[in-house]
């Protein structure tokens, strides 16, 4: 039995649209309620520990360290980037290095296909930023897949 598209079509459309599916619908605009430059000012990491940074340049975005809670190891000496694959960075401090590299704005309060830089460890990882709400972001550093990963949580401190 062929069932007519009029007793179907106009349940799915209402459906679709009350459901936030429906383009153009606010619950659907939502997800781009902040928009590409939200990222861009200085971050609190979660338990205080340090500030990023974060500039826009051209479309893309980075960041550095610019304050640290303990900024030096337990002998008194300054934190350094001792751990970095370069020999030349190793004697860099900690305030000042790069750690969020080219994230690229998806469209969704979500900045991509970037990399971030643990200078604790040493490594570089893929990284996606997600923008939780205006004052807070969730940073995910992940080897090849973003659910194999870790997230940073950190709150914005200044615009």
């Amino acid at each position: 039995m062929k069932i007519p598209i009029q007793t179907w079509i106009l349940p799915l459309c209402a459906w679709l649209c009350l459901s936030g599916f429906a383009p153009g619908h606010p619950i659907a605009m939502e997800a781009e309620k902040y928009g590409q430059s939200a990222l861009a000012g200085t971050w609190l990491k979660e338990d205080n520990a340090f500030k990023v940074r974060i500039d826009q340049r051209a479309e893309r975005f980075f960041g550095k360290i610019i304050w640290m809670e303990r900024n030096h190891w337990a002998d008194g000496s300054q934190k350094k980037d001792h751990l970095n694959p370069n020999p030349k960075l190793r004697s860099r401090p900690y305030i000042g290095i790069p750690v969020v590299l080219g994230l690229k704005y998806d469209g969704e309060d979500s900045w991509n296909d970037g990399k971030i830089y643990d200078p604790e460890s040493g490594k570089t990882y893929d990284c996606r930023i997600t923008l939780l709400n205006r004052n807070r972001v969730e940073v995910r550093a992940y080897i090849g897949f973003p659910w194999i990963g870790k997230s940073l949580f950190f709150n914005r401190v200044e615009p």
